[in-house]
């Protein structure tokens, strides 16, 4: 989930126990106009129980949601529910001279490195879990992650786990009887009410922005998730959030998990600082993870919940081990991070995975982070959509988390780099949109309301510039984000109606490697490769990467564009090599047509938040991106709104897993 102004969730919906309140201590913060953050304290960890083995939770059921209905029944009763919940954003016009790419890579059918790959959770695993009661919601908020003998793949609020040859082993269950397997929702994995029960209309949490990890170390894997709750009754959120963290037993996903939760809203309840959030709570929106030795950590991006404002980026620090071992109490929370040397808010400061030959032991155990300074303007204050600095964060002496108190140092570095630019959306390949023509026909369809016309297929959200991945081997920080290049790809939209037109941009690619160093106490970065990469005509978008400890490896990308279906791709990199390929994992088969992109969403055409690119064992690494997998036309939508349990009335994301060697 993205949110760019007060309340509006980024993922749209369709359609708790409480906390032991524990007084927050402080820790010795670093003070002073030129710290990294307002403030450091500490935040109560509630464990809340040992879950039930996971593979238990699915089971050939009957349904007793869908019972023996027809599917155009089941897409009448839930209709009342489209469009409760989200309000509509604005998509800023791009930004003028982008900067251009020292040519275009070359898209190629061919597949070097490629060893597996298959679709993921898409649309209708994640409407028709857990009986039914499900949100339709786009876009796909992936999460993925790889063990020795198993893959977990976290989507929105549904989870799978695969075997390397990619069968599924959750069923789950569907609200379709004899649909294939659709995973697990975290409602039930967690021991919520239904986020939405369609039989009493009844409201439960709402789950959002799932991230993994799979630590060799300890041999554990860790996923976080964004919980919102929901008033019972109404489905209104109270405000109330939290960053709620799953640890398992064993190495083994579908075993037994210890649930902790920490308190995300920061208005002073439950033993979270008050950040003066407009309106009471804050939310703790975009949460992404990390790891070191010692530590396991977690950003946010904190903004009103019910009012305006952004407060910054907050870090919670976590002992790893003591999540492990199930006695975790507490986090050490680094409050509205900032960057005083550019009077910036800090935005996106993604934690560094690696592997464990490549974590830094020295100052007492070291986490490095990176982030952009350019955002969209609203949240780092820089308004001009443009940047050429980067910023290197370092965490340090993280091996005293399992002390009380922990005795951390956060410590940053500025660095120029090449320019980068918001960039503009992206322009699809025409091709069936059974769901937007049905809305474009109006009464002479499904929906009893002429909602106008609108062009399709209407372009794609490209993201901002905000750091989409934080990769680290051999002493290397690698990152990338998005950008703005010169060149025909990409559109500028009227949001006010649907309506869009071509733009001489496209959305590109950004990416760095920074070598952090010290300086006695003052950390410095050297900034060994920069570079862009684009593709002719065409637009490729949020970027997630990861190398081995030779510093080689892939870029994961979406490629879409007037010729391009959106699609799953990859590029390879590496430490003084030039990226010229983008290679097509899997080739989407139609445009997106879900309803971010219409009047039911505001006309807020969403695409993937972010997906991940990520070790597996040895040499290999393993991404998920969103793509395309259906195609429906619309006699056969009209027929089967599902589309032989390929897509939902009104999604139709997929995502791809794919396994690569360098």
């Amino acid at each position: 989930m993205r949110k760019r102004v007060p309340v509006a969730l980024l993922t749209l919906m369709l359609v708790a126990p409480s906390l032991v309140v524990a007084t927050s201590g402080m820790t010795a913060p670093r003070t002073g106009a030129d710290a990294p953050y307002e403030g450091v304290t500490t935040v109560p960890l509630r464990h809340l129980r040992t879950t039930q083995p996971l593979s238990s939770l699915s089971g050939a059921k009957v349904s007793r949601v869908n019972g023996g209905e027809s599917a155009a029944a089941a897409r009448d009763r839930l209709r009342p529910r489209i469009g409760a919940g989200g309000q509509v954003l604005i998509v800023e016009p791009p930004v003028p001279d982008p900067p251009s790419a020292d040519g275009n890579a070359a898209v190629s059918d061919r597949t070097p490195g490629l060893v597996r790959s298959w679709e993921g959770l898409d649309s209708f695993d994640q409407g028709w879990s857990s009986f039914g009661n499900a949100f339709f919601l786009e876009p796909p908020d992936q999460g993925l992650c790889v063990g020795p003998d198993h893959i977990l793949e976290t989507v929105n609020s549904v989870v799978q786990v695969y075997t390397p040859a990619g069968r599924p082993l959750l069923p789950g269950n569907p609200g379709i009887p004899g649909a294939e397997p659709v995973g697990i929702a975290h409602n039930e994995w967690f021991g919520f009410p239904p986020a939405i029960d369609r039989e009493s209309g009844r409201f439960g949490p709402f789950t959002t922005d799932p991230s993994c990890y799979y630590d060799r170390q300890l041999r554990r894997w860790f996923h976080v998730v964004l919980t919102i709750r929901q008033k019972p009754v109404s489905g209104e959120f109270t405000g109330v959030n939290s960053i709620d963290i799953a640890v398992s037993r064993t190495k083994d996903p579908l075993g037994r998990w210890d649930l902790y939760r920490l308190p995300a809203q920061n208005d002073g309840t439950e033993g979270s600082p008050d950040h003066g959030c407009d309106g009471g709570p804050c939310i703790g929106d975009y949460p992404h993870i990390g790891a070191d030795a010692h530590g396991f950590y977690i950003t946010t991006n904190e903004y009103a919940f019910f009012g305006d404002g952004y407060t910054g980026a907050q870090l919670y620090a976590l002992p790893k081990a003591g999540l492990a071992a199930g006695d975790a109490t507490e986090a050490v929370l680094f409050e509205n991070l900032r960057v005083p040397a550019l009077g910036q808010r800090g935005f996106t400061v993604r934690p560094a995975w690696s592997r464990p030959a490549s974590w830094e032991r020295g100052r007492g155990g070291t986490e490095y982070l990176v982030s952009s300074t350019a955002g969209d303007g609203s949240e780092t204050g820089n308004m001009t959509g443009e940047s050429t600095d980067m910023v290197v964060w370092a965490l340090t002496n993280t091996s005293s988390l399992s002390a009380s108190p922990p005795d951390l140092e956060l410590h940053q570095v500025v660095k120029p780099t090449i320019e980068y630019q918001l960039p503009p959306l992206s322009l699809q390949k025409e091709g069936p949109t059974p769901f937007l023509r049905c809305l474009n026909l109006g009464t002479e369809c499904l929906f009893g309301e002429d909602f106008g016309q609108q062009k399709g297929p209407y372009p794609l959200d490209s993201g901002d510039t905000r750091v989409t991945s934080s990769f680290m081997a051999d002493g290397v920080v690698w990152t990338s984000l998005s950008t703005a290049l010169t060149g025909a790809g990409g559109a500028d939209y009227d949001s006010s109606d649907g309506s869009f037109r071509p733009v001489a941009q496209r959305a590109g690619v950004a990416y760095f490697a920074f070598r952090p160093w010290w300086d006695g106490a003052t950390l410095k970065a050297r900034l060994l490769q920069e570079g862009y990469v684009a593709v002719a005509g065409g637009n490729i978008t949020f970027p997630s990467l990861a190398v081995n400890e030779r510093n080689e490896g892939y870029m994961g990308v979406s490629l879409v564009g007037p010729s391009h279906f959106p699609s799953a791709a990859y590029i390879p990199i590496g430490l003084g090599t030039s990226p010229d390929v983008v290679h097509v994992a899997a080739r989407g088969r139609g445009p997106s047509d879900g309803f971010t992109g219409t009047v039911f969403g505001g006309f807020r055409p969403r695409w993937q938040d972010y997906g991940y690119m990520v070790p597996g064992n040895g040499d290999d690494l393993w991404f998920g991106v969103e793509y395309i997998d259906a195609r429906c036309g619309f006699a056969a939508w009209l027929k089967d709104p599902n589309c032989g349990d390929e897509r939902t009335t009104f999604t139709n994301w997929s995502t791809r897993i794919t396994k690569l060697e360098p």
